[in-house]
């Protein structure tokens, strides 16, 4: 789950459809790898894309972290 992604996403008003069209696939692929659903995550291309086009100003890193359901449980 990339939770810190969401986050941004929310406050910026950036849904899945506007990040599927940048990168080139449909908004469900993008929601299940946001949510965790799909393991694999993102590629390191389609990142990047998404980091530059997007939100620029934020932080790779900490926009990619991902973090397992049970530790967003804990949260």
């Amino acid at each position: 789950m990339y939770r810190n992604l969401q986050k941004i996403m929310e406050q910026n008003k950036v849904t899945y459809t506007q990040i599927a069209e940048i990168i080139g696939c449909d908004y469900r692929a993008v929601s299940d790898t946001i949510k965790g659903i799909k393991k694999s995550g993102f590629s390191f291309d389609d990142a990047k894309k998404i980091k530059n086009v997007l939100f620029p100003e934020y932080d790779f890193y900490f926009m990619f972290e991902r973090t397992l359901e049970s530790e967003d449980e804990i949260a």
